[in-house]
């Protein structure tokens, strides 16, 4: 049921558990699974009609743990205000139960209407919300406060990343006129002074207190249409990735990725 894994989240309750959530026009669902794929059960989200879900993430706040989920997807350019959704993470032995929505925040771009952004992180130390956009140059990373508010949000530009490559004429024998988009962010997340981005291709390893400077490549192998990344259990020293079934249908793959201490 889970088709292309769109956003992936680290349990932040219990060491083991990943949770991810289908792509644009899919039911309101939340899905839990192992490290390795097995299959820990699924929950409905009561009172959403997602259009078009493209990123998640996962964090503690006042004692409790959360899930949130961005509702950002907009291909055509047309969608003048997104959202994001913030829920309790549930517990595996209720998964007969649906879940409700603690707040749900609506916001826009400043310039308008921008391309499909479905790169989303957690920024607990400044309560924000951080999003990155996907196709156009330059590289923004915006924020957006993570807490509700009654007030009408527009998203702060926080900074300009060093873009990652978007485009190698050595990967046209293999992608063909796809080889272009390869570069293209589609998941991202944060842990102290690490923020990690993947894109079709390969990720990015980020020192989120320094944006202007290059970021490390982590070369990932090819397989699939890469949709999310997540740090691993309470630390920044392994993360995992994933990606669409082939045909909606296929096998996906996890991996699995390992920073060494020299990276740090």
């Amino acid at each position: 049921e889970l088709r292309e894994s769109s956003g992936l989240a680290y349990s932040t309750r219990q060491k083991g558990i990943l949770w991810s959530i289908n792509d644009s026009f899919s039911d309101a669902e939340v899905f839990a699974l192992s490290e390795i794929g097995k299959d820990l059960g699924k929950w409905r989200i009561n009172d959403v009609d997602p259009r078009d879900w493209e990123g998640m993430d996962s964090f503690r706040l006042n004692g409790r743990n959360y899930l949130l989920i961005a509702d950002t997807g907009d291909n055509l350019l047309l969608r003048k205000s997104v959202s994001f959704l913030v829920f309790e993470e549930p517990y595996l032995d209720s998964s007969s139960e649906d879940i409700d929505v603690s707040w749900q925040t609506n916001f826009e771009f400043p310039d308008g209407p921008k391309d499909d952004v479905e790169a989303v992180a957690v920024d607990t130390i400044k309560s924000r919300v951080l999003f990155l956009n996907k196709r156009e140059l330059p590289l923004r990373l915006y924020s957006v406060p993570l807490l509700p508010s009654a007030e009408k949000i527009i998203a702060e530009n926080e900074a300009e990343l060093v873009p990652v490559p978007r485009y190698r004429s050595s990967l046209e024998s293999l992608y063909g006129r796809t080889a272009k988009y390869l570069g293209l962010p589609t998941g991202m997340d944060l842990f102290e002074d690490r923020l990690l981005i993947t894109t079709y291709r390969n990720a990015y390893l980020y020192d989120y207190d320094a944006l202007d400077k290059p970021p490390r490549e982590i070369v990932l192998p090819f397989s699939g249409q890469r949709e999310a990344i997540t740090f691993g259990f309470e630390s920044g020293d392994f993360a995992y990735v994933s990606h669409e079934r082939e045909q909606g249908t296929r096998v996906a793959n996890i991996f699995e990725i390992r920073f060494s201490h020299q990276s740090n």
